[in-house]
């Protein structure tokens, strides 16, 4: 018998990890045992596969290390909280960790004579040392605050965007009074991806911060949504993390004062009358931003003059909205109508005519009326004007008699107004003067007593119907 050769083993690489979580490449021999307990040789394949798994093992082992560096470097860096809601100013990692821990009460047991005793005593673990205190970003980057709009109005959304030519490593975004305390105002509606809702004092997702990532960011927009109340002068402030997020800066969008449209209904039956025509996506109380249609009346210079607004939904050129008064609820006879159009050009004004009755056209009335302000919010259109409340100058209608007033919207050409058939003119039901008190009403597009009958209903009269017939 010939003796059998034994070569040498070959090296097979092994991954060891010591007890500090470093890892180790080490090369060992370690000889390869067939099934018989004896030792083969490796063919050239399987050296080669070999040598494939043991690339393959080098890659992970090189991606994990990779993801742990970033992961360490985004460690050492600043992020923002609920702590910087008020200072804009963003905290280290490791201060967020370093609140310092509750006294709690160590109980000691002293055996005495036949008893024990029990003392209280207190470990105070000591803090870790200070970390890094944030620096203000000197560079040449910069970030533009840019808003849709020059104005926010009541209840209507802008669209707030950051933007830079260079990347960026975070951002805590609030709208902020430009007075007083600057405290935090309105609402973020929407935000875009790798953006998260932060709720800060003084209301309810109201601030934008990035997420917790370490990530590259420029060039993001937020729809953000003003309350109902008058603010005053307001502005849009980022707080953005720079140089890796190591230091940080503070940008401001330019100041956007109140829009007097939509008008307030806070106010309405308080300072002022008002009537609303709401669609069925207004709800029970839509606010002037969803009505189809609203008039409001603010008496002036103790009760001589009154202001009149108009406002609603004019999505087509050469429309009109109007408010009419008169003696004759059904007719509509010797009607004095207040008129808001648009034209082609999207130009606002206002006109005045005399109605002599429903089945005629109206005529343009002696006494012009002045166009105080107005405004185009896509399709919405408001106009407001002053008017004397008597009827000495121009032969105007005295409002201080009772009449019924009148709403109502249409077409117009470049010389009259159409009226619309009376079914499509609301009405205030009762017949109104100067001396009676504000109101507030509102007309809804559908009424309960008009409601359709539910099929199921129909279903049940036709059955027992049939079966009526049939027992008869």
């Amino acid at each position: 018998m010939v003796a059998a050769s034994v070569l040498s083993p070959p090296r097979v690489l092994s991954l060891q990890v010591r007890p500090t979580g470093t890892r180790v490449c080490v090369c060992t021999k370690t000889p390869v045992v067939g099934a018989k307990g004896q030792t083969e040789v490796l063919r050239p394949g399987d050296k080669r596969d070999q040598m494939c798994g043991m690339g393959h093992l080098a890659w992970v082992i090189c991606l994990l290390t990779v993801s742990q560096l970033v992961r360490s470097s985004a460690a050492q860096g600043f992020i923002y909280t609920k702590d910087s809601c008020l200072d804009l100013v963003p905290r280290h990692r490791d201060t967020l960790k370093m609140d310092e821990k509750k006294e709690e009460p160590n109980h000691v047991k002293e055996p005495t004579d036949n008893t024990t005793t029990t003392t209280n005593t207190t470990t105070t673990k000591q803090r870790p040392p200070a970390a890094p205190e944030v620096t203000m970003y000197s560079g040449d980057v910069q970030v533009k605050v840019m808003t849709s709009e020059d104005n926010y109005r009541r209840l209507k959304t802008l669209v707030v965007t950051l933007q830079s030519a260079s990347y960026f490593n975070g951002f805590m975004l609030q709208a902020r009074k430009v007075s007083g305390n600057k405290e935090i105002v309105g609402r973020f509606m929407e935000v875009p991806h790798r953006a998260e809702y932060l709720t800060c004092p003084n209301g309810t997702e109201n601030t934008v911060v990035h997420q917790d990532a370490p990530l590259r960011l420029s060039n993001l927009s937020f729809t953000w949504m003003a309350p109902e109340t008058d603010l005053g002068p307001i502005e849009f402030v980022a707080s953005v993390l720079l140089n890796s997020a190591t230091q940080y800066k503070e940008f401001k969008s330019g100041q956007l004062k109140l829009s007097l449209y939509p008008v307030s209904t806070k106010e309405c039956a308080v300072a002022k009358s008002c009537f609303r025509y709401c669609m069925k996506n207004g709800g029970h109380q839509c606010k002037a931003h969803m009505s189809r249609y609203m008039a409001t009346l603010e008496y002036m210079d103790k009760k001589t003059k009154v202001k009149i607004t108009i406002g609603g939904q004019l999505p087509e050129s050469d429309g009109y909205l109007a408010l009419g008064f008169s003696k004759d609820r059904h007719r509509l006879s010797d009607a004095d109508i207040n008129v808001c159009y648009r034209d082609d050009a999207d130009t606002v004004g206002v006109e005045h005519y005399l109605l002599a009755d429903i089945n005629h056209p109206p005529d343009l009335h002696l006494g012009e009326l002045k166009l105080d302000s107005s405004d185009v919010d896509g399709d919405y259109v408001w106009c407001s004007f002053v008017r004397p409340l008597t009827g000495q100058d121009n032969d105007l209608l005295n409002l201080k008699d009772p009449h019924y007033y009148f709403y109502f919207w249409g077409m117009r050409n470049a010389s009259n107004i159409f009226m619309p058939s009376s079914n499509h003119i609301k009405s205030s039901g009762r017949m109104m003067s100067l001396k009676d008190d504000l109101f507030n009403q509102i007309a809804y597009s559908g009424s309960r007593s008009h409601r359709r009958v539910p099929y199921t209903i129909v279903a049940a009269a036709i059955l027992l119907l049939g079966v009526h017939f049939l027992c008869w």
